[in-house]
């Protein structure tokens, strides 16, 4: 056993048992200044023995307790911040706080945002609110990172009225000391309008700071806004610029963006689907099911140099993995109609039930094509029609024009006129050409 854990664990042998006299350790930092309101006597005592057992296995912070309770403000500081900063430590807010407000009033005001968020936990009594607002102020002075914390106090959901114009004072603060996300926050905030001078230009001048800083929710808002036809800011090329920004930063909805702007949002003279493909792609492997869905769309059309029905079909597996039901319908049209793989009439029936029962409308229209041509069983015509009725009422414009179809061929569940022509009109309206086409053919019998 090393030296170093030797102490440890005589330490932890002496204090477990031990509780750390908080109103001896008020006495020594707030001294005999008894003007200013001492903030350890707001706080719990430190549960000594509570926290040892959090500290079990961990020599390194294990030392900084020790070296805390012996007094050290700067062990106390570093192991009474993890405890709040759920990384290292468990979670225990109390604790952290009860570690931390000597040190807060010994003059070290980062341990005071700690305290603050401890109390407005805690059901402040009205006396302790100036003091809040006092010690969360004092974070955000010396570290702008912390005046997030202090903003949201104004942001109307906590004890203090919503202040907007306050909220935006201490965003400019700490953007203006290169505080990312306050920078974002403060961009946000003029965005929605929520002061009287605020407006796009403001928005757009915080936002693109955060995302000079890297931030990457920065730079996708900044793309969004650019993107954004009403506003007075509006700039396609600057939108793509800032979509490729956040993708190149690991933002799968950058990339989905970028991807789109690129190809099929792009002037029919500059969409580049190829390079929209790779875009897409990487957003895929991020994530991003949308992403993954055009990519299996575009391996499966003709738009780009290289396309490939087998992997096409391998992007909606994905897709189906990453939790979007409808590429899991897909997947299902894919062994239905043997593109890309072998046609499976039992491994469709998995997919549509699977997409189906998971609110896709295309899996329930899907499943019905398969009851109605039996290709996993028992062919069952009205089963098909329930089916179909089900993607319909789920928005599926082609399980609309389907129930429509059925009621005209007398299949399933017999239909009057008057429905069929509802239902084909449901799948018109929902997009599906071929429903208007049978509709017009329908009423002109």
């Amino acid at each position: 056993m090393t030296r170093a854990i030797s102490l440890i664990l005589l330490a932890a042998s002496i204090w477990v048992w031990t509780p750390l006299d908080s109103s001896a350790a008020a006495e020594a930092t707030c001294g005999a200044n008894r003007d200013s309101i001492c903030v350890t006597e707001k706080v719990p005592e430190v549960d000594v023995e509570r926290a040892w057992k959090l500290l079990r296995g961990n020599v390194k912070f294990s030392f900084e307790f020790f070296k805390c309770l012996g007094g050290n403000q700067l062990s106390c500081t570093i192991v009474g911040g993890e405890f709040s900063a759920d990384r290292h430590l468990p979670y225990d807010l109390t604790l952290s706080a009860a570690i931390l407000a000597p040190t807060c009033d010994a003059g070290h005001e980062i341990a005071c945002s700690v305290v603050a968020e401890y109390l407005m936990k805690n059901d402040p009594a009205p006396t302790d609110h100036d003091l809040i607002a006092d010690l969360s102020q004092r974070a955000c002075r010396v570290d702008p990172q912390f005046c997030e914390a202090h903003a949201y106090l104004y942001f109307g959901d906590s004890i203090f009225p919503e202040d907007f114009e306050k909220v935006v004072e201490i965003l400019h603060f700490a953007c203006e000391r290169d505080a990312a996300q306050s920078c974002y926050l403060l961009g946000l905030v003029h965005g929605e309008g929520l002061t009287a001078d605020s407006d796009d230009v403001k928005a757009v001048a915080a936002l693109e700071k955060s995302c000079d800083m890297l931030l990457v929710t920065g730079c996708l808002e900044l793309a969004i806004y650019y993107n954004d036809t009403a506003s007075k800011v509006a700039d396609r090329v600057l939108a793509l610029e800032n979509f490729k920004k956040s993708c190149a930063l690991a933002d799968g909805e950058g990339c989905f963006n970028a991807g789109l702007l690129t190809g099929h949002e792009a002037a029919p003279e500059d969409a580049d689907f190829d390079a929209a493909l790779m875009l897409h792609e990487r957003g895929c492997e991020l994530g991003n099911t949308d992403s993954c869905m055009r990519v299996a769309f575009l391996y499966s059309s003709s738009l780009i140099s290289d396309p490939d029905i087998v992997t096409s079909f391998e992007f909606q597996k994905k897709a189906c993995e990453l939790g979007e039901m409808d590429g899991c319908g897909n997947v299902g049209y894919h062994y239905e109609y043997g593109q890309g793989v072998e046609k499976n009439g039992k491994l469709a029936d998995e997919a549509y039930r699977y997409a189906c029962e998971n609110g896709s409308g295309g899996g329930c229209n899907g499943l019905g094509n398969i009851y109605a041509k039996g290709m996993a069983g028992t062919q069952d015509d009205f089963r098909a029609v329930e089916l179909f009725e089900k993607a319909c009422e789920m928005g599926d414009a082609m399980g609309c024009a389907n129930v429509a179809y059925f009621g005209e061929e007398q299949r399933g569940v017999f239909r009057l006129d008057h429905e069929i022509a509802a239902f084909y009109k449901r799948g018109c309206d929902g997009g599906f050409q071929t429903a208007c086409d049978r509709l017009i053919a329908f009423e002109n019998k």
